[in-house]
């Protein structure tokens, strides 16, 4: 008789698997790849602006392994956000969620390649939905904080809730515990931006 343990992990699983269909590499650095998630059918990458570095094309390792290349369309370097292009027939998009109805100890999962480690999942819960991170430039951001060991590859991967949907874009290391993602409803004030100065 299959247990209501077995049957939560089952279904997890299945959610993870789902998630990670939109999950993608993007180059190579010292300390492993950055990460990246497939925001809609028309082939948008989002990812960290720190992880493309400016540059106008990526290397792109799709959720099915192959690589293809990417052109750069979009950067907010205030917000770190950073949007990507490719042109591939079939494309899987993450579900978006709403970052805006987190609470905290809701559960979450990061998504990446922490150390080059390729389509990882670490879980753990949000500790603040309404978090504020200021950077070297003085600007003050809202952030979602978790307590997950995000790794070097992990930046520019999607945050998800348990229903698999996309409620954040993790972003930089906190503590030894801790980290921070960038929420999903400025991920859609970023891409509204993006749909308005581009075709698509």
């Amino acid at each position: 008789m299959t247990t209501i343990w077995e049957q939560i992990n089952t279904a997890m699983a299945q959610t993870i698997a789902q998630a990670q269909a939109s999950l993608v590499q993007i180059g190579r650095h010292e300390r492993g790849v950055g990460a990246g998630v497939l925001y809609n059918r028309d082939g948008i990458i989002i990812t960290n602006a720190h992880v493309v570095r400016d540059e106008v094309r990526h290397n792109i390792v799709m959720p099915n392994g192959e690589t293809v290349t990417a052109e750069q369309v979009a950067q907010d370097d205030v917000y770190d956000l950073a949007a990507l292009k490719v042109q591939v027939a079939e494309i899987e998009p993450i579900e978006h969620g709403d970052s805006r109805g987190l609470q905290p100890g809701q559960l979450v999962f990061a998504l990446g390649h922490p150390w080059g480690i390729t389509g990882t999942t670490t879980a753990g819960v949000v500790i603040s939905a309404e978090e504020r991170l200021t950077d070297r430039a003085g600007h003050t951001h809202p952030m979602i904080a978790v307590n997950i060991h995000l790794r070097p590859g992990n930046s520019g991967g999607p945050l998800i809730d348990s229903s698999g949907r996309l409620v954040g874009i993790n972003t930089v290391m906190t503590g030894a515990e801790s980290g921070m993602a960038i929420p999903a409803h400025l991920i859609a004030q970023f891409m509204q931006t993006v749909t308005q100065t581009m075709i698509v």
